[in-house]
């Protein structure tokens, strides 16, 4: 626990799966997913923020180590880590990966403990950013937020607007919609996350989708280039999905 001060902790098992889960706050949850780079330090500042505002945010460690600090090489390491194990498809198509089924199980457990509110919100960040269309058919969730989803991973080979969820996950998030509004955010000019997959978006929630690109074109919305001026638009999305879940939970 001492790379994580201030947090407690629990080992959450599902679907065959061990994994351990940081936790924080008060109030109504939010499950917060890290990116690629792992639990860096500017995600669980982000974490300790949305602590503050009076919600109590759980951060499940899917890879790598927590509070760490980012570099390119720790990236690289992750990414030849996730392919050995499997547990987030990198280049599907139109696959959920398998540690989807665990974060949705993940959530009702959530709920459990935090049975404030009228759900729990979620935040899904480059690697993580899809699943929170995965997690939109747990009825436990009620306000997610996709940011700069990439995966599957253009790099490979993967058609630009592919999302990386199965044909069903997708039908069934997007009948959902109706009532719980997917956000969604990206850099105008990010390549990590086309914009024909924000277009793609778009396309498939119409309505249910509210969707913001950013200018410039750096990648990261709410962790490594966030600014925090209220000024800068990445501090004005983070205000945007304060109000979101203000609304909604």
């Amino acid at each position: 626990m001492s790379d994580m001060p201030g947090y407690a902790s629990f080992e959450f098992s599902a679907q065959g799966r061990r994994k351990p889960v940081f936790y924080k706050g008060s109030g109504a949850g939010i499950l917060l997913m890290h990116e690629l780079p792992g639990m860096v330090r500017e995600c669980v500042a982000l974490a300790d923020y949305l602590a503050s505002k009076g919600y109590t945010v759980f951060l499940p460690l899917l890879f790598g180590g927590a509070n760490v600090r980012f570099t390119q090489a720790r990236t690289a390491l992750h990414v030849a880590q996730i392919c050995v194990r499997r547990e987030i498809l990198l280049f599907g198509r139109d696959e959920d990966s398998p540690i989807a089924s665990w974060l949705r199980a993940l959530a009702q457990e959530i709920r459990r403990r935090r049975p404030e509110g009228r759900g729990i919100g979620v935040i899904g960040m480059c690697l993580t950013g899809g699943f929170a269309i995965n997690l939109m058919i747990e009825d436990v969730v009620v306000a997610p937020v996709a940011c700069q989803p990439s995966l599957p991973l253009t790099t490979f080979g993967a058609p630009a607007d592919a999302l990386g969820v199965s044909p069903a996950t997708l039908r069934a998030a997007v009948a959902r919609s109706a009532s719980v509004p997917l956000q969604c955010y990206r850099f105008a000019g990010d390549t990590i996350s086309p914009v024909e997959r924000f277009t793609r978006l778009q396309r498939e929630f119409g309505t249910g989708l509210d969707g913001h690109q950013l200018p410039g074109a750096d990648h990261s919305v709410l962790t490594i280039d966030f600014v925090d001026d209220p000024a800068h638009p990445t501090h004005q999305a983070r205000d945007r999905i304060l109000r979101f879940f203000r609304q909604r939970l």
